[in-house]
């Protein structure tokens, strides 16, 4: 018979569930304590990472989301790129991006996995 000393209870679990809210919401993806990425999502932030974990073109262990009005994703989402840098969207700051670069960037974080 399992022990079922470590298990929530119900109420511990109600209580420290979080709310899903399909609004708008800036995104980041986190890997080895880093922001990789930035990114928008209009709607449902978990559509959004679960395409993400699907596509597996971004590797990333951890996500943080902030949510914010509409009007404000593209504006928010420039901002937090340019303040941040990351590795897979920060070719949209830099003159000299090129194809070659964004992939060869992808296929160096895929490899180090």
């Amino acid at each position: 018979m399992a022990d079922n000393s470590n298990l929530l209870n119900h109420d511990q679990i109600v209580a420290g569930s979080h709310a899903c809210q399909d609004r708008p919401a800036i995104y980041f993806l986190v890997k080895d304590g880093r922001v990789v990425y930035v990114g928008k999502s209009i709607k449902n932030i978990h559509s959004r990472i679960g395409c993400h974990i699907s596509e597996r073109k971004k590797p990333f262990s951890r996500y943080y989301a902030v949510y914010c009005d509409s009007q404000d994703l593209d504006a928010t989402e420039a901002a937090y790129v340019e303040a941040l840098k990351p590795m897979y969207n920060n070719y949209l700051n830099r003159r000299d991006y090129s194809v070659d670069k964004h992939c060869a960037a992808i296929l160096a974080t895929v490899s180090s996995c």
